[in-house]
């Protein structure tokens, strides 16, 4: 009886498992496929990091001092 118990107790555990791995490589995909961007122009950027948004049709561009902005 022991035995089935024990066994139960490891199917759940690995079951658990996959499901956490799962769940966090759905989370690295979903920020991949939506990076966070800016949509407002004259907005800090920073490139291939925080981008401006591609519909806004601004251009993380650098300044002479301020680093980069959305223009």
């Amino acid at each position: 009886m022991e035995t089935k118990v024990g066994y139960k107790r490891i199917i759940l555990a690995v079951f658990l498992i996959l499901a956490t791995v799962m769940v966090q490589i759905l989370a690295v995909k979903a920020q991949e496929e939506n990076p966070m961007c800016e949509e407002h122009n004259g907005h800090p950027c920073t490139p291939k990091v925080r981008e401006c948004c591609p519909n806004t049709g601004r251009q993380c561009v650098a300044t002479s001092s301020n680093g980069f902005r959305c223009m």
